[in-house]
């Protein structure tokens, strides 16, 4: 039953980025059409919403799954019956398990990596198992941030620093770009070519992997 537990929340957080990833692939299809009397294409604003919107999505399931195998390992749940992670709390059930995971503050900040390791090493025996897979995509979850933070808000600072993100990944800042099309850019020198938008997820997925496996 724990092992079902486990492995449930990560095919429930990977069916969520593929579910955004074939949306935005449906959308990009539809943004190439060509208007006609019968069907009418995306603009190119429209399109990079959708994008912008599978983002937060993705970024929201993220945050969930951290959560949920926060808390399910907390319980002494696990994947595989040979690996255990040594709980430096053992919380009576899982409304105990959360009150551990508050800290006495209202809500549990899942978006900042330094946080999720230091939180994962209070808890678990170094950190085990999110301190190594969090610490090797630290960047991108900072970027990730980032760009968050540049759709969701509309303060000066996160249209700043998102602007600065941007200039570090490609050089320049092209005028009137979006969120939505600045995740549909190519990535530059990677092969084969991907677009931040699939770059991103693909950490988080690999990632995801490496906590519950």
């Amino acid at each position: 039953m724990a092992r079902n537990k486990i492995k449930s929340i990560l095919n429930e957080f990977i069916s969520e980025v593929n579910n955004a990833q074939r949306l935005v692939n449906i959308a990009s299809t539809w943004h190439d059409l060509k208007s006609n009397r019968n069907v009418h294409s995306l603009s190119r604003r429209h399109f990079e919403y959708i994008v912008e919107l599978s983002y937060i999505k993705v970024f929201l399931a993220w945050e969930r799954f951290l959560e949920e195998a926060f808390i399910l390992f907390l319980l002494g749940e696990r994947y595989h019956q040979k690996v255990k992670n040594i709980r430096y709390v053992l919380p009576r059930n899982r409304k105990h398990a959360i009150e551990f995971v508050l800290e006495g503050k209202d809500f549990v900040d899942w978006a900042t990596p330094e946080e999720i390791r230091r939180r994962a090493k209070l808890f678990f025996r170094d950190g085990r198992p999110f301190d190594k897979p969090i610490s090797s995509i630290t960047h991108q979850l900072r970027n990730m941030k980032t760009i968050r933070n540049a759709i969701s808000h509309t303060s000066a600072l996160s249209r700043d620093k998102f602007k600065s993100l941007v200039r570090g990944k490609i050089s320049f800042y092209p005028r009137s770009l979006t969120v939505g099309g600045f995740l549909y850019t190519r990535v530059p020198n990677i092969t084969p070519p991907e677009n931040f938008f699939d770059y991103y997820l693909s950490s988080v997925v690999n990632a995801a992997n490496r906590i519950i496996q």
